[in-house]
């Protein structure tokens, strides 16, 4: 799998007020693109959100750690954490990329 970027990004535990910081590192950007609502219906679509796709693991560039990603990601979501903030995150990286090249 090809990491694309790795991105330090931090995840808090709140059970016991811990962080620690790991790596997110993308194999897949989509950018989307806004919605096109003029003209014919048969040239108009919806807008399309920007993705990432990403595995988390102990170190940059590392290798996918099932413990990080399967047992604390797990953990996090049933103690009410979600996702985004990291999404968020990393799509936002990856556009500043795109904007400065």
């Amino acid at each position: 799998m090809k990491i694309i970027k790795s991105v330090p990004v931090a995840l808090y535990f709140a059970d016991c007020d811990t962080e620690i910081e790991v790596y997110a590192n993308i194999t897949d950007y989509r950018a989307g693109r806004a919605a096109y609502i003029s003209g014919p219906p048969e040239d108009c679509y919806p807008e399309e959100y920007p993705e990432v796709d990403y595995y988390l693991s102990w170190k940059e560039d590392g290798p996918d750690s099932p413990f990080l990603n399967d047992w604390i990601m797990g953990e996090l979501y049933r103690t009410g954490w979600n996702e985004d903030g990291i999404m968020e995150q990393l799509i936002e990286e990856m556009n500043e990329d795109r904007y400065y090249a």
